[in-house]
C-alpha cells in the first residue's frame, strides 16, 4: 500500500499489518509561501513491461510535489530512479513562462499514466494578475524524463493570460488513447478584461491524444468565467447497457463541477442531459451555453441549456456587478465578448 502526505513524503505500507515498509521524503520546503499550502493527492503505481520481476525500478511510483518536482521511485525501496531525469526527478518550472515568484507554480494531484507515459498538469496562483503562469499539461518518458508532448489550454492569441491548468486528477481511456484534461479558469479568475471571448479552453474538459497531445475534442463548461468555476473533480466514465442504443450499451462520460453535474458521449465529447445540482446564489445568475466541439469540424455544436437556476459564464447587462471587481471594466468586457 502507497499512500502520500501533507508534507508530500512517499510511504509504502504492508496492507495486512500497516507496517512501515519504506518512507521517502522529498524535502520540500514547509515554510514557502505555497498559494495551496501543504498538500498531496496521492501517488502513480506503473510497471514497466520491459523490465523483468527483480529488477530496479521495474515497478515505479510517480510523485508530483507541490514544490513542482516528479519523481520516479523504485516501489521495491523506495529509492530514486537514478534514470528517470537527473537523478530521479524533473523540475517541473522548467519551460513554464511567467514564473515570477517562489510558490506560485504547483503540483497537487497525482501523475496520470498512459503506455509509457506520465502526464501531469499543475496548480497555479492565478487570481492575482493577468500574466499568471502557463497551464501545459505535459506528458513525459516513464522511463527516461524525456518530454514527449505538450498542450496548452489557452491559444497565444490571448496572451499574456495565463493558467487555465488542470490542478485536478487527469483520466486516461487506454482503449481509446485518450487522455481527459479536466481545466480550470484563465487569469485572472476574476477579471476577464485582458481575455475577450469564450476563452477556449479554459474551464474545459478537453480529450488530448495520448500518443501526440493533439487535441481530439473539447467541451466548454463555462464560457469567460468570472467566478472562478474550474472543472475540480476527475472526469469519470460508465457504461451503459440499455435497449435504446441497439442493446450494444453507450460508453459515456460523467464531470462534476463546482456547480453542477453533467455527462456525455464518451468518445465524441458531446453534450447529453446534465442535472442541476447548484443552490441559486445572489448576484451569479446567467445562462451556460455548453459547446462541444470535435477537432476538424467547422462549427462548433452548442445548446443553450442553463437558465435562472445555473450559474452562469457571466452576469447579465443588468445585473449589479460587485465593486471589488471594477464594475465598468467588467461590463465593458462582458458588452465585447457578447458582440
Amino acid at each position: 500500500m502507497y499512500l502520500s502526505t501533507p508534507f508530500n513524503r512517499v510511504v509504502a505500507l504492508d496492507p495486512e499489518t500497516g507496517r512501515e515498509k519504506w518512507s521517502f521524503d522529498p524535502k520540500i520546503d514547509l515554510h514557502a509561501p505555497y498559494s495551496e499550502g501543504l498538500i498531496n493527492r496521492g501517488v502513480t503505481l506503473w510497471t514497466d513491461p520491459g523490465r523483468t520481476e527483480g529488477e530496479a525500478c521495474r515497478r515505479r511510483i510517480f510523485l508530483a510535489t507541490i514544490d513542482a518536482r516528479l519523481f520516479a521511485l523504485d516501489a521495491a525501496t523506495g529509492r530514486p530512479c537514478t534514470d528517470f531525469g537527473s537523478a530521479g526527478q524533473i523540475d517541473l518550472t522548467g519551460g513554464i513562462v511567467n514564473i515570477t515568484r517562489r510558490g506560485e507554480y504547483e503540483e497537487t494531484s497525482a501523475p496520470a499514466i498512459v503506455d509509457d507515459l506520465v502526464v501531469v498538469g499543475s496548480g497555479i496562483a492565478d487570481n492575482d494578475r493577468v500574466d499568471s503562469p502557463s497551464g501545459l499539461v505535459r506528458a513525459f518518458d516513464a522511463r527516461t524524463g524525456i518530454l514527449r508532448w505538450s498542450w496548452n489550454p489557452i491559444p497565444a492569441s490571448l496572451a499574456p493570460t495565463g493558467a487555465g491548468n488542470a490542478w485536478s486528477t487527469i483520466s486516461v481511456d487506454v482503449g481509446r488513447d485518450l487522455v481527459f484534461v479536466p481545466t480550470t479558469s484563465a487569469s485572472p479568475d476574476y477579471h476577464g478584461l485582458k481575455r475577450p471571448g469564450d476563452n477556449k479552453w479554459a474551464d474545459s474538459v478537453v480529450a488530448l491524444s495520448a500518443k501526440t497531445g493533439e487535441m481530439v475534442w473539447g467541451f466548454q463548461l463555462v464560457h469567460h468565467d468570472l467566478w472562478d468555476y474550474d472543472t475540480a473533480a476527475q472526469t469519470g466514465a460508465r457504461h451503459i447497457a440499455t435497449s435504446r442504443w441497439r442493446g450494444a450499451g453507450r460508453h459515456s462520460m460523467q464531470q462534476d463541477r463546482k456547480f453542477r453535474i453533467g455527462s456525455g458521449d464518451w468518445q465524441a465529447g458531446l453534450r447529453r442531459r446534465g442535472t442541476s445540482g447548484a443552490k441559486k446564489r445572489r448576484g451569479r445568475r446567467g445562462s451556460l451555453a455548453d459547446t462541444a466541439v470535435s477537432a476538424g469540424t467547422a462549427a462548433a455544436r452548442s445548446s443553450a441549456i442553463g437558465g435562472r437556476g445555473c450559474l452562469g459564464t457571466y452576469p447579465g447587462r443588468s445585473q449589479r456587478l460587485p465593486d471589488r471587481h471594477g464594475e465598468a471594466a467588467i461590463r465593458r468586457d462582458i458588452h465585447a465578448a457578447e458582440r
